[in-house]
Order: structure tokens, then C-alpha cells, then sequence
């Protein structure tokens, strides 16, 4: 029987930083506290506030609940882009390894 690693992509420390400073700073600027904020995307202030730390580690599927509802709170991020690369073109490759 064949067994295979699967790899689980992470985001970098950095990223994650970054994009907490952003939610942060776009509440701040709205008049709203952890706390009201919490409240209305439905979590708690401590998970927001390492959110915003950011500290995201866990459930990711929770996590990113979370972040649909600060966007939909609070909307767009003005100061932070986030982009998808392009796919990679498949017909150049002969076979695929797997880990």
C-alpha cells in the first residue's frame, strides 16, 4: 500500500500580522470595539483579539467564518491586498510527483 505526506499550506507569520493590524485598524477607525465587533460576527473578544494579533491557529474553517464576517462588518480593507496567483499551466507538466 502506497502512503503519501500530505503538505498544509500556511500563511507566513507576517502575513498574519499584517492582516490583523488591518482589521484592527479599520475597527478603530469605525468607533467600534473588540468587543462590539465580537459580538456582532458572533465570536469572542479574546478570539478577535488574537485575530488581530495576529494569532490565527486552529479551526480554520471557524477562523474563517470569522474573517467573511469582519468583512461583511466592516468592509473592505482598503490597505490590504490580497491576490491569488495564477493557476500554473497544467499541460507543461508530464506527471505529478507526489510527497
Amino acid at each position: 500500500m502506497e502512503r503519501h505526506r500530505l503538505v498544509k499550506a500556511r500563511t507566513p507569520r507576517s502575513a498574519l500580522q499584517r492582516i490583523g493590524r488591518e482589521i484592527a485598524e479599520t475597527r478603530q477607525n469605525q468607533g467600534m470595539t473588540q468587543a462590539t465587533v465580537a459580538e456582532l460576527v458572533g465570536t469572542s473578544r479574546s478570539t478577535l483579539s488574537r485575530i488581530e494579533n495576529g494569532q490565527i491557529g486552529g479551526d480554520s474553517k471557524r477562523h474563517m467564518v470569522i474573517l467573511r464576517g469582519l468583512v461583511d462588518l466592516l468592509g473592505p480593507f482598503e490597505n490590504l491586498m490580497i491576490y491569488t496567483p495564477e493557476p500554473p499551466d497544467l499541460s507543461t507538466y508530464d506527471q505529478w510527483t507526489r510527497i
